[in-house]
């Protein structure tokens, strides 16, 4: 039984029964002998051609199964790869964020630790610019 679809790789036959079989056919291979087998039913044949058909019927079932799991793999695959991409996208923006949120720390540390040098005294929740004389300006009339 040679396979008609042009098989990029050969796998090895097994005898099962005195039968060559081929442990991983094509649909298409399984079409063609179900073709033949139609091609020579008679009403001689056909209780062995009824078995037959019928055995080719499910080998054909679990090709196309195991095509369509296939298919599905090939789906989540690429699903699960855009998710990636995205996720590293957002994860490398996070990250710049974190990074500009830690130099804002480090300024803010900076500043903290300027007003102790000079001495002034911080209230917990004030800031530098809490004590800036804002009398100065004038405010438009």
């Amino acid at each position: 039984m040679g396979d008609i679809c042009n098989r990029s790789h050969q796998t090895p036959l097994s005898i099962r029964g005195g039968i060559e079989v081929d442990p991983n056919r094509y649909a298409c291979t399984v079409l063609e002998e179900a073709r033949a087998a139609l091609a020579k039913l008679n009403w001689v044949t056909m209780a062995f051609s009824k078995r037959h058909l019928a055995t080719l019927l499910e080998e054909l079932q679990t090709i196309v199964n195991r095509m369509e799991a296939g298919l599905e793999d090939k789906s989540d695959y690429s699903y699960a790869r855009d998710r990636l991409r995205e996720t590293r996208a957002k994860l490398k923006e996070l990250k710049a964020e974190k990074a500009e949120l830690k130099a804002e720390i480090k300024t803010l540390k900076v500043v903290v630790e300027e007003s102790k040098d000079t001495g002034e005294a911080q209230e917990p929740n004030s800031t530098v610019h809490d004590n800036e004389d804002s009398s100065a300006e004038e405010v438009p009339q």
